[in-house]
């Protein structure tokens, strides 16, 4: 139980630090670039969702809904980011 209390404050302190990081690119480099580095953390989601265990993860889905859930989100974002100008905000 400890284990996994551990494994949860890790994954949200790594969320939050990740979306920091691409909040900030987006501010002060590009928004393309953060759209590029959202793609990337749910492409590692992706693939934690279908190497990882199922005990750490919500049973309420499957692990097909969700490979299939987190694919259609890479690749609408890459196409919006490829067909789509997006000005920098600053």
């Amino acid at each position: 139980m400890v284990r996994r209390r551990v494994l949860i404050a890790t994954s949200m302190i790594l969320l939050l630090v990740v979306l920091g990081v691409l909040t900030a690119l987006a501010l002060f480099v590009d928004v393309a670039t953060a759209l590029w580095g959202l793609v990337g953390f749910f492409a590692v989601m992706l693939l934690a969702r279908l190497l990882g265990p199922d005990r750490i993860w919500l049973r309420a889905r499957s692990r097909l809904f969700d490979a299939v859930f987190l694919l259609l989100i890479i690749i609408g974002l890459s196409l919006t980011i490829t067909f789509a100008t997006t000005p920098s905000p600053v």
